[in-house]
């Protein structure tokens, strides 16, 4: 992502790994996401959207983890934070 700071991805990286949802794969995509969630709070939306969202592609790209959906719903929660954490702190009054 243009004009990104690699010093704060690396923070996200090792947030996401303190959290226990340590990136393995797809990085790129993982910090694109964590940026358009500040975006999407910047406009407006919701905190619980955005989880809403993580957890509707998680279950978009393998629809099995719906047996499993109170850990894919704290990894939401969880990505989300952390993209708030590091990307966009003025937002972190709307964290659970």
């Amino acid at each position: 992502m243009a004009g990104a700071d690699p010093n704060q991805d690396q923070q996200f990286l090792a947030l996401l790994a303190e959290l226990e949802i340590p990136a393995v794969d797809n990085v790129p995509v993982l910090i694109a996401r964590a940026h358009q969630i500040c975006k999407e709070l910047d406009h407006g939306t919701s905190f619980q959207r955005t989880v809403n969202e993580n957890t509707d592609m998680i279950y978009a790209d393998d629809p099995s983890l719906q047996r499993v959906s109170d850990r894919v719903n704290r990894t939401a929660v969880r990505f989300s934070t952390a993209s708030v954490v590091v990307y966009c702190p003025s937002h972190r009054g709307e964290l659970p």
